[in-house]
Order: structure tokens, then C-alpha cells, then sequence
């Protein structure tokens, strides 16, 4: 088997070179691979054409697919030790997958003062982050997660494990974010608690996130698309 698979990458890696470009969506991968014919183009996001007008509520959101790479597991876990230590405070949890059972039979036996809600995946995502207060994510790994993209864009700060390839290729630690240890339950919770007791924190990084997210934006990536092409035009 372990000549078999350096045969395959062997294999692999040469055909690497007959592309004029591979494009990694990271600094990461670009960096693990270390092609001579790498370039990073990110993904970019729709741009909403005008703010959503909703007031901000104690409430924490996070969307996205019910399995083991999300974390939510983990999460529930997080909020155990968010929840004896504040008041009037809520987690939603948005997302369709094989564990929805399994999470909540899990929620359910842990008895939680302060809602732990899980709930089928929506179409008015916008509406939903833009009247939370902030973004959670708890991915074991990820490789470039969109919704962050779309928490920023609605001016919320995000706090996340500090996954391979995750958040970090998006989010700017301690700026639009607050990044925790991965797979680090105290860590994660301690974070989220910094954001639920400072409101102002909250809002200065919404601000940021407002700013920093603009490098996401679809003009900014088609024009690396274009530079791109016609930099390799025959």
C-alpha cells in the first residue's frame, strides 16, 4: 500500500505541472503544496444592495450541515459551560443532516437554562444573521467556509475554532473575530463569553467585519479571474 500511494502522488504531482495554473482558494494549501504554478483566488459573495433593518437580539447563530465536520457535538458541549455562567441568552442552530437526531437527544438530556435551539435549514439567511448578535463556528476542518462570508457581510463578529484551512482564511483574529484553539472547548466558550458580556467589543468588530469582508467582494476576485487569464493568453 505505501508504494502503491507514492506511486499515485508521484503520478499526481507530475501531472501538476502540465497545468498552466492549479487555484487554491487559501494560503494554506497554497503553502502545502508549494507548486511553482499555484496562484490563490478566494471565493467571493453576493453583496447585499442594502442593510437589513432588523434590531440585534441575545441570540448566537451558526448554519450549516449536520455531521461530524461541523462540530455541532462539540458545540453543545461549549454551551453547557456558556450557559451557567449567563443570562437571557440564546444558540440557534440552523442545518439539515444524519445528526439531527442524534444532536437532539443530546441537547435534550443536557437540560439547558438558556435555549439551545436546533432548527431545519432556512432560505432567509440574511434576516437570520443580520438581527443575531454573533457567528459561531465549531468545524474540525473546513476548507473555505462561505458562511462566514455571509456573517461578515451582515456585520457580525465571528467566533470559531482556529480549524485547518478554516476561519483564519477568512476572519481577521481579534479584529472581526475571535479565534480558539481547535477542538479547545474552554477556549471556544471563554470567547463566546467575551462577546456576550461586551457589548461595544461586539460592535467594533461588526464594523470591521463590515470593512474587512469587502476583499471578498465579487469585483475584487473576477478581477484576479481576469488578471489571471490574460496573463496567460497565447
Amino acid at each position: 500500500n505505501k508504494i502503491k500511494i507514492k506511486l499515485v502522488d508521484s503520478f499526481i504531482s507530475k501531472i501538476e505541472t502540465f497545468y498552466t495554473k492549479i487555484i487554491f482558494l487559501n494560503q494554506e494549501e497554497y503553502d502545502y503544496y508549494n507548486l511553482s504554478n499555484a496562484v490563490i483566488i478566494p471565493n467571493f459573495f453576493d453583496e447585499k444592495v442594502s442593510e437589513n433593518l432588523y434590531e440585534r437580539k441575545n441570540s448566537i447563530i451558526t448554519l450549516g450541515r449536520l455531521c461530524y465536520q461541523k462540530g455541532y457535538d462539540i458545540l453543545i458541549d461549549v454551551w453547557e459551560i456558556v450557559d451557567k455562567k449567563v443570562e437571557g441568552w440564546e444558540l440557534n442552530i440552523y442545518g439539515n443532516g444524519d445528526d439531527f437526531e442524534s444532536l437532539k437527544q443530546k441537547i435534550k438530556e443536557k437540560k439547558f437554562k438558556n435555549p439551545l435551539n436546533l432548527k431545519a435549514a432556512i432560505n432567509n439567511v440574511n434576516e437570520k444573521l443580520s438581527e443575531s448578535a454573533f457567528y459561531v463556528m465549531s468545524s474540525r476542518f473546513e476548507t473555505f467556509p462561505m458562511v462566514l462570508l455571509e456573517a461578515l457581510s451582515n456585520k457580525l463578529p465571528v467566533v470559531s475554532f482556529d480549524s485547518p484551512t478554516g476561519a483564519r482564511s477568512i476572519v481577521v483574529n481579534n479584529e472581526d473575530s475571535l479565534l480558539a484553539e481547535p477542538n479547545n472547548i474552554s477556549d471556544l466558550a471563554n470567547k463566546i463569553l467575551l462577546l456576550i458580556n461586551d457589548r461595544e467589543l461586539r460592535e467594533s468588530m461588526g464594523v470591521k467585519a463590515l470593512t474587512n469582508v469587502k476583499r471578498f467582494n465579487a469585483l475584487t476576485v473576477m478581477n484576479k479571474w481576469d488578471d489571471l487569464i490574460k496573463s496567460n493568453k497565447k
